[in-house]
C-alpha cells in the first residue's frame, strides 16, 4: 500500500503533463464529474468503463480481438479517470484530445477447460491521434524506434477506470461493430 500512496503523490503533485494535457486528481465523484464537465465544457455526458471482473483476467492467457466498435466520434474530446491506490477515493483524470474510443471484444483462445476464466471481454481501447507533444522517451516510441508525430498511440483502458465523453460524440448505431478476420 506505501508503493501505492507514494505513486499517487508523485503523480498527483508532481507529475509533469504532456503539452496540452489538462490534469487533476480529483479526491470525490462529485470533483471529478466538476472536472470532465469543466475539461468537456458540458454536463450532459456519457460514462463507459471496460466490462472485465477482476477474477476474469490473467495475464498469462492468450486472447484475441474479435470485434470492434466505435465509441466516440471525429472531435475525440474524452476525460479518462483512473483509481489511484490510495486509502481514500482518488483518481487521476485527464485529457490528452484529440483521443477515440473504441469498445474492443476481446476472446480467450484457449479452449475454457480451465476453470471458470471469461471466454470473452468488452474492453475500452483508447487511441490517441496526435502525438506530437508527447514525451520521446515515452517506453512504446523507444521500444518500436518511433518519434513523437510519428504515429498515433493506441492502447487498452485498465478495469478501474472510467473514460467519459460529451453524449453528442457518443455512437450509438449497433451497425457500428466491425467483425475482425482470423
Amino acid at each position: 500500500m506505501a508503493d501505492g500512496i507514494r505513486s499517487a503523490l508523485e503523480t498527483c503533485e508532481h507529475h509533469r503533463p504532456i503539452e496540452g494535457e489538462e490534469r487533476a486528481c480529483a479526491t470525490s465523484i462529485e470533483s471529478m464529474v466538476e472536472f470532465v464537465m469543466s475539461v468537456l465544457g458540458t454536463s450532459d455526458l456519457r460514462a463507459f468503463s471496460p466490462d472485465v471482473p477482476a477474477e476474469g483476467v490473467m495475464s498469462g492467457r492468450r486472447y484475441k480481438v474479435a470485434a470492434v466498435r466505435t465509441v466516440t466520434g471525429s472531435k475525440g474530446n474524452i476525460v479518462a479517470c483512473h483509481t489511484m491506490r490510495f486509502p481514500y477515493a482518488m483518481f487521476y483524470c485527464h485529457a490528452i484530445n484529440p483521443t477515440r474510443v473504441y469498445a474492443v471484444v476481446l476472446e480467450s483462445e484457449e479452449d475454457g477447460n480451465g476453470g471458470s476464466m471469461l471466454e470473452k471481454m468488452e474492453v475500452l481501447a483508447v487511441y490517441h491521434l496526435d502525438t506530437s507533444r508527447f514525451d520521446p522517451k515515452n517506453p512504446l516510441f523507444v521500444k518500436h524506434n518511433l518519434k513523437p508525430g510519428g504515429a498515433s498511440l493506441c492502447h487498452f483502458v485498465s478495469r478501474d477506470s472510467v473514460v467519459w465523453a460529451p453524449v453528442d460524440e457518443v455512437i450509438t448505431h449497433g451497425d457500428e461493430q466491425v467483425a475482425i478476420a482470423e
